[in-house]
């Protein structure tokens, strides 16, 4: 899978990496980590994106764009096909009009694109634990949850568009927003 998201700042990085690390020492949970190793918020995700052909909408669309917060509060949980732990992301203005304004550079370079990401579908969130979490490890790692409080301010100031394998965050795979 391949997708369009927005690399996490610094510190909120540094926080759900600590999480990752947390929850491997505690409960041997390392496949997002080892599956998705960049803390992000996706917009869109499909089997294949056209990098060539998106990469200069990509710009235009950072190039207009100004930096913005959004808010990730609390814990959320999937539930099938396995049980995925995330950080739910509160849907703002901003957060919603850039989700709009990469919806037609996405249709034109997505192959197999995900119904979930689609605009009445798509809950915003920054996934914590995925692929090795059972129903088994589930009770316990949410009681382990407990002591991780959840109520983060975050500035998005980039898109990007990452790959499944092999993962590669060069500059060019990032645009930052230009306008402040």
């Amino acid at each position: 899978m391949e997708g369009l998201v927005s690399l996490l700042d610094e510190q909120h990085e540094a926080r759900v990496r600590a999480i990752w690390d947390g929850l491997a020492h505690a409960f041997g949970l390392t496949a997002l980590s080892q599956r998705t190793p960049i803390p992000h918020i996706s917009y869109y995700v499909a089997e294949r994106i056209d990098a060539a052909g998106i990469r200069p909408s990509l710009q235009i669309i950072a190039q207009q764009a100004s930096p913005f917060s959004v808010r990730a509060t609390g814990l959320g949980l999937f539930t099938h096909p396995q049980p995925v732990l995330y950080a739910p992301v509160v849907r703002s203005v901003a957060l919603t009009a850039l989700h709009g304004l990469l919806r037609p550079a996405f249709a034109a370079a997505a192959v197999e694109p995900s119904l979930y990401y689609e605009a009445d579908r798509w809950l915003p969130h920054i996934t914590l634990a995925q692929g090795d979490l059972t129903e088994d490890n589930l009770p316990a790692v949410l009681q382990w949850f407990r002591q991780i409080p959840i109520d983060w301010e975050i500035t998005l100031n980039n898109v990007a568009l990452i790959a499944n394998a092999p993962y590669d965050f060069r500059a060019e795979n990032a645009f930052y927003f230009r306008r402040i």
